[in-house]
């Protein structure tokens, strides 16, 4: 590595004096985007995993040997730069994943469907590595879920924390789904039923934006929650996968937060329904989100703790996957669910070593 003039860190402070690097019983872990989540999925990591590789938006620290999540994840929430430690070099991101040749790479940036293609990219090298991946973040599967979610892909790539803690449950019922589906809906997003919630009970709009911003529901952008484009998003990504068709995502009618109202919101649940933010689907193609009236009984009618995937089936049958990764903390352990799932190798060839 090359070091740094008067550094702020040492990196050596930074590795740890775990197992020897050639021990096939280690899944080695590269974690691209140490904010919130990643600071979090930092905190839980433990064995069998080796951490060898960090990049934030500044720097890619890596070390063979492994590198101490827990005093990286304390750098970070005390809002330290990677740039400023010893060692730490200021690379392209596609160009770190490489370098550091993790066997699992987690991907906890923030979603920037403006960097959609750049992120397809990245996300297509590591897998040509041989290596998988762990997704939070949603801009490469928002436009190119059918390719990344069809074939050989799909065993290694890890959408729970996309789906918020719902993927598992489709990845480990996609073959039967593809097969059998002809309809999907979706409450993905819980930041807007948050803001429902807070309307049902005599709120305003903005009271329940304000609450699901200060209860870090929102997304680092929260127009991309409030215009519907999370949920949106998360419609693509399961169609991409059931039916490896590729939606635009700016194609999908989606209905505004702030053109709710109130008022009726209130009547609805005082009948003793409620409203949610519905992503529907089918296999001809035709999809939308739009807040709608939803029985108290029905699977979609989960809090703000909870998202719901409902998958109709040519059988008249329903299937429901419900998810509770919603927050930093539960976005990190979808994470970490999917990365386990690599580690124990039922989905997980070793990757190609790195060229010197």
């Amino acid at each position: 590595m090359t070091h740094k003039h008067a550094p702020s860190e040492s990196g050596e402070a930074f590795c740890t004096s775990g197992t020897s690097p050639t021990d096939a019983s280690v899944c080695t872990v590269h974690l691209v985007g140490p904010g919130q989540v990643g600071q979090e999925f930092l905190r839980l990591l433990t064995a069998p995993f080796r951490l060898i590789g960090i990049t934030d938006s500044s720097a890619t620290l890596h070390d063979r040997g492994g590198l101490d999540p827990v005093a990286l994840a304390a750098l970070k929430a005390g809002g330290g730069s990677l740039r400023d430690v010893v060692g730490a070099e200021s690379l392209p991101v596609d160009l770190a994943t490489d370098l550091v040749g993790a066997d699992v790479v987690v991907d906890a940036t923030p979603t920037d469907v403006g960097s959609a293609e750049r992120a397809v990219k990245r996300c297509l090298s590591v897998l040509r590595r041989g290596a998988s991946l762990a997704l939070a973040a949603k801009d490469a599967v928002s436009v190119a879920g059918d390719r990344l979610l069809s074939g050989s892909h799909i065993d290694r790539v890890g959408i729970n924390a996309v789906l918020g803690g719902a993927g598992h449950a489709l990845r480990r019922e996609l073959s039967d789904l593809r097969r059998d589906c002809v309809e999907v809906a979706l409450v993905g997003n819980a930041s807007t039923t948050a803001v429902v919630e807070k309307i049902e009970r005599g709120g305003t709009i903005e009271d329940g934006i304000r609450q699901a911003q200060d209860d870090g529901l929102l997304e680092t952008d929260p127009e991309l929650d409030l215009c519907g484009l999370d949920a949106a998003v998360k419609l693509v990504t399961v169609v991409g996968a059931l039916w490896g068709k590729q939606t635009p995502v700016d194609e999908v009618d989606c209905q505004h937060l702030r053109s709710l109202d109130e008022e009726e919101l209130q009547r609805r649940f005082e009948s003793g329904a409620t409203t949610r933010l519905v992503g529907r689907a089918d296999s001809a193609g035709q999809l939308r989100v739009a807040y709608e009236e939803v029985s108290q009984a029905s699977p979609l009618a989960v809090p703000r703790s909870r998202v719901a995937y409902t998958y109709r089936l040519r059988d008249g049958q329903t299937r429901v996957h419900v998810g509770h990764g919603i927050g930093p903390r539960h976005t990190a352990q979808a994470l970490l669910h999917d990365a386990r799932v690599f580690a124990a190798g039922s989905a997980h060839p070793r990757p190609r070593e790195r060229a010197s």
